[in-house]
């Protein structure tokens, strides 16, 4: 029996010695390198996690001809203070787009020598001001989704949706406060169109 362990003792004591030589010794370049790529790996791995529970609805925001989706997330050391925020990016996110969508509108209905004669950029800027002062009316948050992080804070994403039916309105009643706007828009398909579809919606 005391062969027997002394054998297995040569045999391991090797192991052990190569595993000491190949430890860097403590503060010195090498060691500190090795908790650098430790720390590294520790960051991916965080990073990792908070991308596979990323929404799809996040990463590809959904497209839609009769609303506008905008999606936000924020990072905050409690459930409450992360929904809000990630809420606030959402909002603030979906008024670019819908500035962006209102100006698409008017230049469908307008070219750009007429556009700058009749003043449209104002009423673009104003149209959407006024749908931002009343805070967006008619918005809702479509889906959330929120995971506990590495660090104990609390990760947020929020997705809201603004049906276009009201906006569409406002920027046909606009277009109509203006006698030569409202003249040079009938000749546009497009002002036609979106004519057609209001008188649709009031009808349902």
């Amino acid at each position: 029996m005391t062969n027997t362990k002394t054998v297995a003792l040569l045999l391991i004591t090797p192991f052990l010695l190569t595993g000491c030589l190949n430890s860097p010794k403590p503060g010195s370049p090498e060691s500190l390198a090795l908790l650098q790529k430790e720390k590294q790996d520790q960051e991916r791995q965080v990073q990792q996690n908070v991308i596979s529970e990323t929404p799809d609805w996040f990463i590809s925001p959904r497209q839609s001809d009769v609303a506008l989706y905008a999606a936000g997330t924020a990072k905050q050391e409690t459930l409450k203070q992360a929904s809000f925020a990630a809420e606030s990016d959402a909002r603030n996110r979906l008024i670019r787009s819908l500035d962006s969508y209102i100006e698409g509108k008017f230049d469908e209905f307008f070219d750009e020598n007429t556009a700058k004669a009749l003043g449209v950029d104002s009423k673009i800027r104003s149209t959407t001001q006024t749908i931002v002062e009343r805070r967006l009316r008619g918005s809702k948050i479509s889906n959330s989704h929120y995971m506990a992080t590495a660090d104990g804070k609390v990760q947020g994403w929020v997705e809201i949706e603004f049906p276009l039916g009201t906006t569409n309105q406002m920027i046909y009643d606009t277009i109509q406060q203006d006698q030569s706007m409202s003249q040079e828009a009938r000749r546009s398909e497009a002002f036609q169109e979106l004519e057609a579809q209001i008188a649709r919606r009031k009808q349902q």
